[in-house]
């Protein structure tokens, strides 16, 4: 009788009803995403081992499979196809139905499509179509950091479940003895210029470099 009654208590397809239901679909949301990732680490041995770079958690071939389903949502949900015509050389966008009836130029744009487009295409839109560049630019550009960050949830999750399957509590750094404290946060600080480095956005993050001066850190009496 309980278990029927929750289950009224929520449906995932609409918004909340009341603040009891929010909660509900919010543990719901967190159950299933759980198991999602569970899935996934059954399926990639790397995914949320602590030990393990961000960079190498989900090996090239697993995350591009990743992103062709995160690619599918973005572009059923998050930003949908848009449909343009092109009137005396300029980009007009439509309603899709205006856009079926229009007689003339007309161009779709989604992820598919703007992910579809080759470098040599993407070089001759740029030079010859600025518009549509920035257009199918912009739209890759958003595309790409929503999977960065769908990927990045899943590292998370993956982590914060490794950890619980090996009994490892994480402490509050206000609790924390100065010298657990200490070499967190340059554990940490380690991990962000591994991190940095990987991605190769900062030239500044020296991996090797860092090593050392963690180790003259405690090598000093």
């Amino acid at each position: 009788m309980a278990k029927s009654s929750a289950a009224s208590v929520v449906d995932d397809d609409q918004d909340p009803k009341s603040l009891r239901d929010a909660g509900f679909k919010q543990c719901r949301i967190d159950y299933n995403f759980t198991k999602v990732v569970e899935w996934c680490m059954k399926n990639i041995p790397s995914l949320g081992n602590p030990e393990v770079a961000r960079a190498d958690q989900v090996p090239k071939e697993k995350r591009d499979e990743l992103k062709v389903g995160y690619l599918d949502y973005y572009n059923s949900i998050v930003a949908q196809p848009r449909f343009f015509v092109v009137v005396d050389n300029n980009m007009v966008e439509k309603p899709e139905e205006e856009w079926k009836q229009f007689q003339g130029e007309k161009r779709t744009l989604d992820v598919h499509i703007a992910f579809g487009i080759d470098q040599a295409g993407l070089i001759d839109i740029r030079e010859n179509d600025k518009v549509w560049y920035g257009l199918v630019q912009g739209l890759k550009t958003d595309a790409n950091a929503y999977v960065s960050n769908r990927i990045g949830d899943l590292i998370a999750k993956a982590k914060r479940i490794w950890k619980k399957r090996l009994g490892i509590k994480a402490e509050r750094a206000l609790t924390m003895v100065f010298d657990k404290r200490e070499k967190k946060m340059l554990a940490d600080l380690l991990q962000y210029c591994i991190n940095a480095d990987s991605k190769g956005t900062d030239s500044t993050a020296d991996v090797a470099k860092t090593k050392r001066r963690i180790a003259a850190y405690f090598a000093t009496e």
